[in-house]
């Protein structure tokens, strides 16, 4: 396996992509943690991350295993890729280990996405020594709040002359294309003004016959029963667009 995955890392960088790994249940994500980590040493050493590790911010451990991850690229100087998710499996997980609310799930996806973009330790009181390696985030979420605090983050650091990080965004094609479009319609907005912010949006695309991908969308779907929530915000949305494009060509 190992030989496999230095192929596919050595083709990454060739083709210049990134590589992410998937997280899942907990009873084996600490060896998906190690493989990840032990691709960082050699990949991340550069000026950009090719190898990026999932975090679920659901689970209640999930902050000191990310301290510990940071802790480990600041002491061997390799760049740390987090993928921040809020979390896929509570279906299966014991229960105990998860947030105990939504609210806290939404609470820790905001401060740990708060504290990597400031470089601080809000999200790990336990050690205010903490300060921040080189990191690259990428943000995948269908949550406009959490988005967007992250977009006006980055937005009043730049303001500010304060460092920044690398941050991305993404979502599943077809799902919170508000969310993606927003910002978008953002990048135009800093261009225009001239203050040169713009965010890196992506959608994920399932790619293969129906019979490669039908289980993975099947999850997906399952795990994305709330985007019925989204439909009326989503719908009011596309009203205001129509709306402002038919008064673009007919003012009234």
């Amino acid at each position: 396996m190992e030989s496999a995955l230095v192929d596919v890392c050595d083709e990454a960088i060739r083709r210049r992509v990134n590589i992410f790994l998937d997280a899942e249940q907990h009873h084996v994500q600490p060896g998906i943690d190690k493989v990840a980590l032990d691709l960082m040493r050699r990949y991340n050493r550069g000026d950009v991350a090719v190898v990026f590790n999932t975090y679920q911010a659901y689970l209640k451990s999930t902050s000191v295993t990310l301290l510990d991850h940071l802790h480990c690229a600041k002491q061997e100087d390799f760049i740390i890729g987090i993928k921040l998710v809020r979390g896929a499996y509570m279906s299966t997980e014991p229960r105990h280990l998860i947030h105990d609310t939504k609210a806290e799930t939404d609470a820790s996806y905001d401060l740990i996405a708060k504290s990597l973009i400031q470089g601080q330790s809000a999200a790990w009181k336990q050690d205010e020594s903490f300060t921040s390696p080189r990191l690259q985030l990428f943000l995948a979420t269908h949550n406009r709040t959490s988005t967007l605090k992250a977009q006006e983050l980055q937005q009043s650091r730049t303001n500010a002359g304060l460092p920044r990080i690398q941050v991305q965004y993404g979502q599943l094609l077809g799902m919170a294309d508000e969310v993606s479009f927003t910002l978008l319609q953002r990048n135009k907005q800093n261009i225009r003004s001239q203050e040169f912010v713009t965010s890196e949006v992506y959608k994920c695309l399932t790619w293969g016959t129906i019979g490669d991908c039908i289980f993975y969308l099947l999850r997906r779907a399952n795990e994305n029963k709330d985007a019925v929530l989204r439909t009326l915000a989503e719908y009011h949305a596309l009203r205001r667009e129509v709306i402002r494009r038919m008064r673009s060509v007919f003012p009234f």
